[in-house]
C-alpha cells in the first residue's frame, strides 16, 4: 500500500478549490464508509461539488481506498477538470491493479481522453475496457465515435453493429448512427462522450 503522503499527492487529495462542506463533512465522527456513501449518494443526484467534498473527507481517513479514486476521476471529468480526472484514474490503476472494477476506469479514461481530443489514447482505453468486461454499454459506442473522428469509418461502422447485437434497446440508435457514418451526415455524429456509471443500485446497498 501506498503512504499517506503518497497518496495525497499523487491524487491531488488536498483539493486546490474550496469547496464548502456538507453537515456531514462538519461531523467529527463519521467513518470512511459513512462519506463514502454520502458522497455517492451527491454524485448520483449530480451534486458533484458536495461529492468531491465527502470523498475528500473519507480518503483524509483512507487514502488507500481505492473506489473513491473512481468515484472523483468521475466527477472531475463531468466537471470538466481533466488533470485531475486523470490524476485519479491513473492513480487508482496503480494503487490497485486488480481492481474489480477497472474496466470503468479505462471506460471513463477513454472518455476523458476522448473530451481532450487525444482519440488514439481514448481507443486504446477503450479497448482495454472491453478486454475486462466485454458486456459493458457504452463503450464500443464511445470507441466507435472516436474511430470516426480519427476518419476509419470502418472501424466505427463495426463498433456501432457490435453495440447494436449486443444491447437490443440500442439497435435503432446504432443503425441511424452507421447510417449517418455511411451517408456522411456529420449533423447526427456528435457525442459528449458519456461515461459508464457504476450501478446506483448496487454501489447504495448498505448505505
Amino acid at each position: 500500500m501506498l503512504s499517506i503522503c503518497s497518496a495525497y499527492l499523487a491524487s491531488n487529495c488536498l483539493l486546490e478549490n474550496a469547496i464548502a462542506p456538507t453537515n456531514l463533512a462538519k461531523s467529527p465522527n463519521v467513518s470512511v464508509e459513512q462519506y463514502f456513501c454520502q458522497g455517492k449518494r451527491d454524485y448520483f443526484n449530480y451534486k458533484l461539488s458536495s461529492a468531491l467534498t465527502n470523498f475528500y473527507q473519507a480518503l483524509r481517513l483512507n487514502p488507500n481506498y481505492a473506489n473513491i479514486y473512481l468515484y472523483r476521476g468521475n466527477s472531475y471529468v463531468l466537471l470538466g477538470n481533466l488533470p485531475n480526472a486523470f490524476a485519479n484514474f491513473n492513480f487508482l490503476l496503480r494503487l490497485k491493479p486488480d481492481f474489480p472494477n477497472a474496466h470503468l476506469v479505462y471506460a471513463n479514461r477513454g472518455s476523458a481522453f476522448a473530451r481532450s481530443g487525444n482519440y488514439r489514447a481514448a481507443i486504446a482505453d477503450y479497448t482495454q475496457s472491453i478486454k475486462l468486461n466485454g458486456s459493458t454499454p457504452l463503450v464500443r459506442e464511445n470507441r466507435g465515435f472516436a474511430y470516426y473522428f480519427l476518419g476509419q469509418e470502418q472501424a466505427a461502422i463495426a463498433d456501432f453493429q457490435a453495440e447494436a447485437r449486443l444491447f437490443r434497446f440500442k439497435f435503432a440508435q446504432m443503425m441511424e448512427l452507421i447510417y449517418a457514418v455511411q451517408h456522411k451526415d456529420e449533423s447526427r455524429l456528435k457525442t459528449n462522450w458519456p461515461l459508464v456509471a457504476p450501478n446506483r443500485g448496487q454501489e447504495m446497498k448498505g448505505c
